[in-house]
């Protein structure tokens, strides 16, 4: 077999998309055998994805914990996912109203949250210029509760 036919016979595995053939012709046998290189394929995000041939390093990426929202100077956030109250009891007086002057740790209102009342103290002293949320609204973590100047 010369070069001619091995070239037409490694033609052949292309064109027919196979991996190996083997020929034996007059006590002589070839053997051509495809090898295929490592897929790579481009996705919408841009990432290659690649084969099960190839290794690939895994990239950890360090967790961090959620940090609280930023309080807006004066302004009182909700610490948890809950029912704001503005009073102790259905039948008591609010804690504080629009244009009360308060003391910092003065109770402003509290969030229930699982069966808890969670008491809402003030970051600073001031005078309460609004309240954002109604008696009984439920609020979410970081949600603007009562401004104070």
């Amino acid at each position: 077999m010369d070069i001619k036919e091995i070239k037409k016979l490694a033609h052949l595995l292309s064109e027919m998309g196979l991996t190996e053939i083997e020929i034996e012709d007059a006590g002589k046998r070839i053997r051509i055998r495809k090898e295929h290189p490592p897929v790579v394929q481009e996705i919408r995000s841009g990432q290659p994805t690649y084969s099960l041939q190839q290794e690939v390093p895994l990239k950890l990426e360090e967790m961090r914990p959620e940090r609280p929202p930023e309080r807006p100077k004066g302004i009182v956030l909700s610490p948890f996912v809950g029912t704001f109250y503005r009073s102790p009891t259905p039948m008591s007086p609010p804690y504080v109203e629009v244009g009360n002057i308060v003391e910092k740790g003065q109770i402003l209102g509290v969030v229930a949250a699982m069966k808890l009342m969670n008491e809402i103290e003030s970051p600073v002293a001031g005078t309460v210029v609004d309240i954002y949320v109604a008696d009984g609204a439920a609020v979410g973590y970081g949600t603007e509760l009562i401004r104070i100047e």
